[in-house]
């Protein structure tokens, strides 16, 4: 509820409301503070948010101007493990039914099935005593989600958004947790047998998601403008341009006039853990900073990430792709921005028969008429639109106000039916692919034959665009709408909402 409703609810007559119905933010804060015990941490980092003082920067001396909260996962482990239902649900790996035939979670992915043939290690070395990973019950599995936070915005008006900022003195609390619940573990309680008992939970990071910003600071990754860009694979990057008078930007493709690239998107050269740790001795150990900054470049990487101490998490493939930022943010809505002639137009070219052309906006381009009467159709279709599918939509040409959930609905359902007929056939065709695969990721459960599909369904989707187009959270609103102290508003909406999450959970543990 926003806060702005919430106050003038306050002010209602009496009457309309028990007392008390609605308690002020310092009332409400401390109730929650009573209930919900948090293991408070307020660390000092530099004013402009782009470091902590953990680590080597701990040693500095003085009064810091800022501070950041930081309360431990440990709190919030030990709340769902003394609450009966979530104490079954904690229980899930070890009694849910395995299907060799198909992808139910994650548990059925390779990264799991190899670290339970593993030793529990920390910092690449063994922990004595502590078993395998998964081994029983005991051993919970945990993601890190950074979609919202705003330490990676590139907006100049942000306190938080300092392009240099180090990344690993702010996880550093963190890992320091992660490190006792994966190594020692900590006491805890669960139901058994209708009872409470104790036992020593332990806990492991297994995967990291965000958006491509977000994952390339916790890597500690260049990203765009590296030789290798991308995290997973080892494909060149090329600037357009004759050999030898490149200009712009790199970009990543294997559809180059001179054929730099010798790579298929079949057959990709994958990155290992391995070698990414191998690349980082190589950059630490050149002997000149000149040197170092041609390697990074080169590499991609520009130094190793406090989350490689984290036994669990592999260098790559723990980082997951993230559907509703790569597809729905990302590639819908560019599409959509090719399709009305509002994305970069100067930079669009295509011919009528789908390949590379030099008229501007060619084909692809739907005309005004039609945008209007696809907001018509969008309209009407909204009075039989059951509100749990999606919330309503407006003007399609608008689209200032959509989100991935409206996005990941016109790709799956509305599209393919308000642009049939409008789009010329080869990219209806082309879109109607991209729909079923995303409808097939989307699945509940995936079978072998619907991974080859999916495969193999994108990389013909993305050798196809290339040969068609050619052109060059509430965390964030909390630190915009204050932007005199962003770090101080950030704190208190963090605290609030941890708070009521542990609340929930705290009826079964008394």
């Amino acid at each position: 509820m926003p806060r702005a409703l919430w106050n003038s609810l306050q002010k209602m007559p009496s009457m309309d409301f028990p007392a008390n119905a609605f308690p002020s933010d310092y009332v409400l804060g401390k109730a929650l503070s009573q209930e919900a015990k948090l293991d408070i941490k307020y660390i000092d980092c530099c004013i402009n948010g782009c470091r902590a003082f953990t680590r080597s920067y701990s040693k500095d001396t003085g009064k810091a101007r800022k501070q950041f909260l930081y309360f431990s996962p440990v709190n919030r482990l030990r709340a769902q493990s003394e609450n009966k239902a979530t104490s079954e649900r904690l229980k899930y790996p070890q009694i849910r039914q395995v299907d060799p035939y198909k992808y139910q979670d994650i548990w059925e992915g390779d990264h799991i099935k190899n670290l339970k043939e593993k030793s529990i290690t920390w910092g690449g070395k063994e922990v004595a005593g502590a078993g395998r990973y998964f081994e029983d019950d005991t051993q919970l599995a945990l993601g890190l989600a950074t979609d919202g936070l705003p330490c990676w915005k590139r907006s100049t008006r942000d306190e938080l958004a300092d392009r240099k900022l180090d990344m690993d003195s702010f996880l550093w609390p963190l890992i320091e947790d992660l490190r006792k619940l994966a190594t020692a573990g900590v006491k805890a309680r669960r139901w058994e047998g209708g009872r409470l008992v104790d036992y020593l939970m332990r806990a492991h990071l297994i995967v990291i998601s965000g958006d491509m910003p977000a994952i390339s600071k916790l890597m500690n990754f260049k990203s765009i403008g590296a030789i290798f860009p991308c995290r997973w694979c080892k494909m060149r990057a090329i600037r357009p341009g004759e050999a030898g008078q490149e200009y712009g930007k790199y970009y990543l493709t294997t559809k180059t006039a001179n054929d730099t690239n010798n790579v298929k998107y079949n057959a990709l050269p994958l990155r290992t853990h391995q070698e990414i740790m191998r690349d980082v001795e190589a950059i630490r150990s050149c002997r000149t900073k000149a040197s170092q900054e041609i390697l990074k470049k080169e590499k991609g990487i520009n130094d190793q990430s406090v989350l490689s101490l984290v036994g669990s998490i592999n260098f790559p493939w723990s980082f997951s792709a993230d559907v509703m930022h790569i597809l729905y943010e990302n590639i819908m809505k560019e599409l959509l921005g090719l399709w009305d002639g509002t994305y970069k137009a100067s930079m669009i070219t295509g011919t009528a028969d789908g390949r590379l052309g030099q008229v501007p906006g060619e084909r692809y381009v739907v005309s005004q008429a039609h945008w209007n009467q696809m907001d018509k159709e969008v309209s009407s279709s909204n009075a039989t639109v059951p509100a749990e599918m999606a919330r309503r939509l407006g003007s399609i040409s608008k689209r200032g106000y959509w989100t991935a959930e409206t996005y990941s609905y016109f790709l799956a359902h509305l599209g393919p039916i308000v642009m049939r007929g409008r789009l010329s056939k080869v990219y209806y065709d082309h879109f109607v692919d991209l729909s079923r695969i995303t409808n097939i990721i989307c699945k509940l459960e995936i079978t072998n034959d619907e991974i080859a599909e999916i495969r193999s369904g994108l990389v013909e989707w993305v050798t196809q665009f290339e040969s068609m187009e050619r052109f060059g959270g509430w965390a964030k609103r909390q630190v915009v709408h204050n932007r005199k102290n962003p770090i101080e508003a950030l704190n208190n909406r963090v605290l609030r909402e941890e708070q009521v999450s542990i609340k929930k959970f705290i009826p079964d543990a008394k």
